[in-house]
Protein backbone atom coordinates (compact mmCIF):
# COMPACT_ATOMS: atom_id res chain seq x y z
CA UNK A 1 0.00 0.00 0.00
CA UNK A 2 0.99 3.61 -0.60
CA UNK A 3 2.43 5.00 2.65
CA UNK A 4 2.15 8.66 1.65
CA UNK A 5 1.09 11.11 4.37
CA UNK A 6 0.80 13.98 1.86
CA UNK A 7 0.03 13.54 -1.85
CA UNK A 8 -0.17 16.29 -4.43
CA UNK A 9 -1.27 14.67 -7.73
CA UNK A 10 -0.77 17.96 -9.63
CA UNK A 11 -3.78 17.01 -11.73
CA UNK A 12 -5.89 20.19 -11.53
CA UNK A 13 -4.95 21.43 -15.02
CA UNK A 14 -5.64 25.07 -14.14
CA UNK A 15 -5.60 27.50 -11.25
CA UNK A 16 -3.08 28.38 -8.55
CA UNK A 17 -3.58 25.55 -6.03
CA UNK A 18 -2.28 21.98 -5.77
CA UNK A 19 -4.69 20.02 -3.60
CA UNK A 20 -3.33 17.60 -1.02
CA UNK A 21 -5.31 14.39 -1.60
CA UNK A 22 -4.68 13.01 1.91
CA UNK A 23 -4.71 15.87 4.40
CA UNK A 24 -5.47 19.56 3.88
CA UNK A 25 -1.95 20.87 3.28
CA UNK A 26 -2.56 22.40 -0.14
CA UNK A 27 0.23 24.07 -2.09
CA UNK A 28 -0.30 27.65 -3.29
CA UNK A 29 1.32 28.35 -6.65
CA UNK A 30 3.01 31.47 -7.92
CA UNK A 31 3.35 30.47 -11.57
CA UNK A 32 1.64 30.70 -14.94
CA UNK A 33 1.98 27.51 -17.03
CA UNK A 34 0.09 24.23 -16.92
CA UNK A 35 1.02 21.50 -19.40
CA UNK A 36 -0.99 18.46 -20.48
CA UNK A 37 -0.22 14.95 -21.65
CA UNK A 38 -1.15 11.32 -21.12
CA UNK A 39 2.13 10.72 -19.25
CA UNK A 40 1.00 12.89 -16.30
CA UNK A 41 -1.28 12.01 -13.38
CA UNK A 42 -4.66 13.37 -14.42
CA UNK A 43 -3.03 14.30 -17.75
CA UNK A 44 -1.77 17.59 -16.25
CA UNK A 45 1.42 18.98 -14.70
CA UNK A 46 3.03 22.33 -13.90
CA UNK A 47 5.98 23.84 -15.74
CA UNK A 48 8.23 26.03 -13.60
CA UNK A 49 10.17 28.75 -15.40
CA UNK A 50 13.38 28.74 -13.31
CA UNK A 51 12.94 32.43 -12.63
CA UNK A 52 9.99 33.32 -10.42
CA UNK A 53 7.76 30.24 -10.21
CA UNK A 54 7.27 28.32 -6.95
CA UNK A 55 4.73 26.55 -4.77
CA UNK A 56 4.44 26.64 -0.97
CA UNK A 57 2.35 25.10 1.79
CA UNK A 58 0.86 27.25 4.55
CA UNK A 59 3.09 25.65 7.19
CA UNK A 60 6.12 23.39 7.54
CA UNK A 61 5.47 19.64 7.34
CA UNK A 62 6.24 18.12 10.78
CA UNK A 63 7.05 14.71 9.28
CA UNK A 64 10.33 16.13 7.89
CA UNK A 65 13.18 16.34 10.40
CA UNK A 66 16.47 14.91 11.62
CA UNK A 67 14.83 12.64 14.17
CA UNK A 68 12.22 10.97 11.98
CA UNK A 69 12.30 8.74 8.93
CA UNK A 70 10.76 10.08 5.72
CA UNK A 71 10.88 9.84 1.92
CA UNK A 72 10.03 12.44 -0.71
CA UNK A 73 8.97 11.40 -4.22
CA UNK A 74 8.63 13.84 -7.12
CA UNK A 75 8.14 13.24 -10.83
CA UNK A 76 9.94 15.80 -12.97
CA UNK A 77 11.52 16.64 -16.30
CA UNK A 78 14.14 19.39 -15.86
CA UNK A 79 14.33 21.89 -18.71
CA UNK A 80 17.18 23.66 -20.46
CA UNK A 81 18.78 25.58 -17.61
CA UNK A 82 22.54 24.96 -17.65
CA UNK A 83 23.97 22.15 -15.55
CA UNK A 84 25.91 24.66 -13.46
CA UNK A 85 22.69 26.40 -12.39
CA UNK A 86 21.21 25.57 -9.02
CA UNK A 87 17.59 24.50 -8.80
CA UNK A 88 15.58 23.55 -5.70
CA UNK A 89 13.06 20.81 -6.50
CA UNK A 90 11.81 20.40 -2.89
CA UNK A 91 12.91 22.40 0.13
CA UNK A 92 11.95 23.01 3.75
CA UNK A 93 13.76 25.16 6.30
CA UNK A 94 11.76 25.86 9.47
CA UNK A 95 13.13 28.13 12.18
CA UNK A 96 14.94 25.27 13.98
CA UNK A 97 17.38 24.97 11.02
CA UNK A 98 16.34 21.35 10.49
CA UNK A 99 16.54 21.86 6.75
CA UNK A 100 16.00 19.42 3.88
CA UNK A 101 17.15 20.26 0.35
CA UNK A 102 16.53 18.29 -2.84
CA UNK A 103 17.75 19.77 -6.11
CA UNK A 104 20.66 20.30 -8.48
CA UNK A 105 24.17 20.92 -7.20
CA UNK A 106 26.21 23.97 -8.22
CA UNK A 107 29.23 22.00 -9.39
CA UNK A 108 28.14 21.74 -13.01
CA UNK A 109 27.71 17.97 -12.81
CA UNK A 110 23.99 17.79 -13.53
CA UNK A 111 23.41 15.69 -10.39
CA UNK A 112 20.16 15.69 -8.44
CA UNK A 113 21.08 15.77 -4.75
CA UNK A 114 19.45 15.43 -1.36
CA UNK A 115 20.68 16.32 2.12
CA UNK A 116 19.65 17.63 5.53
CA UNK A 117 21.30 20.44 7.47
CA UNK A 118 21.39 20.04 11.25
CA UNK A 119 22.24 23.67 12.04
CA UNK A 120 25.98 23.09 11.74
CA UNK A 121 26.63 20.57 8.99
CA UNK A 122 25.02 18.80 6.06
CA UNK A 123 24.21 15.14 6.71
CA UNK A 124 22.66 12.30 4.71
CA UNK A 125 24.00 13.58 1.39
CA UNK A 126 23.16 11.53 -1.70
CA UNK A 127 23.32 12.31 -5.42
CA UNK A 128 22.91 10.81 -8.88
CA UNK A 129 22.78 12.18 -12.45
CA UNK A 130 19.43 13.55 -13.67
CA UNK A 131 19.62 14.48 -17.38
CA UNK A 132 17.65 17.49 -18.57
CA UNK A 133 15.10 17.34 -21.41
CA UNK A 134 15.09 13.56 -21.26
CA UNK A 135 11.51 12.73 -20.35
CA UNK A 136 9.63 12.55 -17.08
CA UNK A 137 11.64 10.90 -14.27
CA UNK A 138 10.82 9.61 -10.80
CA UNK A 139 13.05 11.16 -8.12
CA UNK A 140 12.97 9.67 -4.60
CA UNK A 141 15.03 10.83 -1.60
CA UNK A 142 14.90 8.68 1.54
CA UNK A 143 16.19 9.57 5.00
CA UNK A 144 16.87 7.14 7.84
CA UNK A 145 17.11 8.96 11.17
CA UNK A 146 18.76 6.09 13.05
CA UNK A 147 22.05 6.61 11.24
CA UNK A 148 21.33 10.00 9.62
CA UNK A 149 21.84 8.54 6.16
CA UNK A 150 20.11 9.39 2.90
CA UNK A 151 19.66 7.70 -0.46
CA UNK A 152 18.46 9.07 -3.78
CA UNK A 153 16.90 7.22 -6.70
CA UNK A 154 16.04 8.14 -10.30
CA UNK A 155 13.58 5.80 -12.02
CA UNK A 156 14.16 3.20 -9.25
CA UNK A 157 17.96 3.17 -9.72
CA UNK A 158 19.83 4.05 -6.52
CA UNK A 159 22.50 6.74 -6.82
CA UNK A 160 26.02 6.28 -5.50
CA UNK A 161 27.20 9.89 -5.20
CA UNK A 162 27.41 12.14 -2.15
CA UNK A 163 27.29 15.60 -3.73
CA UNK A 164 25.40 18.30 -1.87
CA UNK A 165 22.55 20.43 -3.20
CA UNK A 166 24.75 23.30 -2.01
CA UNK A 167 22.09 25.95 -1.72
CA UNK A 168 20.72 27.55 1.41
CA UNK A 169 17.87 29.90 2.11
CA UNK A 170 16.18 31.94 4.74
CA UNK A 171 14.13 30.09 7.32
CA UNK A 172 10.43 29.93 6.54
CA UNK A 173 7.78 27.66 8.03
CA UNK A 174 6.62 26.17 4.73
CA UNK A 175 7.37 23.32 2.34
CA UNK A 176 8.50 24.57 -1.08
CA UNK A 177 8.50 23.03 -4.53
CA UNK A 178 10.54 24.71 -7.25
CA UNK A 179 12.37 27.20 -5.02
CA UNK A 180 13.81 27.94 -1.60
CA UNK A 181 12.93 31.08 0.38
CA UNK A 182 14.97 34.20 -0.23
CA UNK A 183 17.80 32.71 -2.26
CA UNK A 184 16.66 32.65 -5.90
CA UNK A 185 17.20 28.92 -6.39
CA UNK A 186 14.29 28.34 -8.74
CA UNK A 187 13.86 24.99 -10.47
CA UNK A 188 13.42 25.02 -14.25
CA UNK A 189 11.22 22.20 -15.51
CA UNK A 190 8.01 20.21 -15.35
CA UNK A 191 6.76 18.78 -12.04
CA UNK A 192 4.04 16.15 -11.76
CA UNK A 193 3.10 14.03 -8.75
CA UNK A 194 4.78 14.92 -5.39
CA UNK A 195 4.41 12.72 -2.29
CA UNK A 196 5.83 12.71 1.24
CA UNK A 197 6.04 9.33 2.95
CA UNK A 198 6.48 8.96 6.70
CA UNK A 199 8.98 6.12 6.36
CA UNK A 200 12.11 5.02 4.51
CA UNK A 201 10.78 3.54 1.30
CA UNK A 202 12.21 0.15 0.37
CA UNK A 203 13.42 -0.72 -3.11
CA UNK A 204 10.27 -2.76 -3.71
CA UNK A 205 8.05 0.15 -2.63
CA UNK A 206 9.91 2.53 -4.95
CA UNK A 207 9.56 0.01 -7.78
CA UNK A 208 5.80 -0.25 -7.11
CA UNK A 209 5.33 3.53 -7.07
CA UNK A 210 7.23 3.73 -10.36
CA UNK A 211 4.97 1.16 -11.99
CA UNK A 212 1.83 2.93 -10.73
CA UNK A 213 2.67 6.17 -12.58
CA UNK A 214 0.93 6.68 -15.94
CA UNK A 215 4.23 7.52 -17.70
CA UNK A 216 5.44 3.93 -17.20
Amino acid sequence: PNSAVYRWPVDEGSGQTLTDAIQSEDISLNFSTWVTGAEFVGEAAINLDGSSDEGTTASALPEIGLNQDFSIEAWTEPDTKGTADVGALCYQHPADSNRVSIGYDQGGNGDICGALFDGNNFVAAASTPLPRNNGLKQVVYTYYSGTQTGEIYVDTAQGTGTRLPNFTGQSDDAFYIGDNPGNASQFDGTVDLVQLHGEVLSQSQIDSLFQDHPST
